[in-house]
């Protein structure tokens, strides 16, 4: 197993209204050794570190998940499918 930051793109409908919501944030992605997305960590995750240097290191790992393609996230479950990575968007 290993994983990196990526940019979840979560969705889900709201029960009261039955409207659609749709969020972007960047979470820790778990994958499987072949390489399929496992899990993700339930908050979404933001650079930081004990000093410049190392927060810097950290916001670099943070803007490598910009260049991947999203992952798409429905209902709290990974659909399998990803979105173009978020160049010029």
């Amino acid at each position: 197993m290993y994983w990196n930051y990526r940019v979840l793109r979560q969705s889900g409908t709201y029960e009261r209204t039955g409207e659609e919501w749709r969020l972007y944030t960047v979470h820790e992605v778990h994958y499987e050794d072949n390489g399929k997305p496992t899990m993700y960590t339930a908050q979404d995750v933001s650079p930081g570190g004990e000093d410049r240097d190392d927060f810097r290191g950290s916001w670099l790992l943070y803007c490598k998940a910009l260049e991947r393609p999203v992952l798409i996230v429905k209902d709290g479950n990974f659909t399998g499918e990803t979105e173009a990575a978020l160049e010029g968007d």
